[in-house]
């Protein structure tokens, strides 16, 4: 007799290149729509980067705080928003700082130091290198105090904040 010659059958392999395709596609589908929803959750609207600010507050500090005359142009100045307002009493600065109607800014500081003084102009000099990018500079002042103005402004907004201040452009 003779023997039947011993074999395992086993299944026919199944293409899995199709399979790994579709999977993989599955898969990202699936991430894909986990990001979507994270998305929509936690989605916020571009905000304004300028934060305006009220200067009400930081002038009546001021102009309590010092013997000479505060300029606040702030109401004068329509379309321009102001950015910052800060004072200082040890130091006894008021600084204001603005966007103008153009896009570009605007600052102005005050101080108690006599127009004509050493210390005004090394304060003025100390103010304009540490600004930065400044187009131009002007500087007012009297016997009692000296009001510095700043910034990439151009000539019309310039002028508009000086008038503002009460001063003649």
């Amino acid at each position: 007799m003779s023997e039947q010659p011993s074999y395992t059958v086993r299944p026919a392999r199944k293409r899995r290149g199709f399979e790994t395709v579709r999977d993989m596609v599955f898969s990202l589908g699936a991430v894909a729509v986990c990001v979507a929803v994270i998305m929509a959750v936690t989605h916020r609207g571009m905000p304004n980067p300028v934060k305006v600010v009220n200067t009400v507050a930081v002038v009546t500090q001021a102009t309590s705080s010092v013997s000479w005359q505060v300029r606040n142009p702030n109401p004068h100045l329509r379309e321009w928003r102001a950015t910052s307002a800060r004072f200082s009493p040890t130091k006894k600065v008021l600084e204001f700082g603005w966007v103008t109607p153009s896009g570009q800014w605007a600052g102005m500081q005050q101080t108690g130091l006599a127009f004509t003084s050493v210390q005004s102009k090394q304060w003025v000099a100390k103010v304009l290198a540490d600004s930065g990018n400044t187009n131009s500079s002007i500087v007012r002042g009297n016997s009692a105090a000296t009001y510095l103005f700043y910034g990439s402004a151009n000539s019309a907004e310039m002028r508009a904040l000086l008038s503002a201040a009460g001063f003649t452009p």
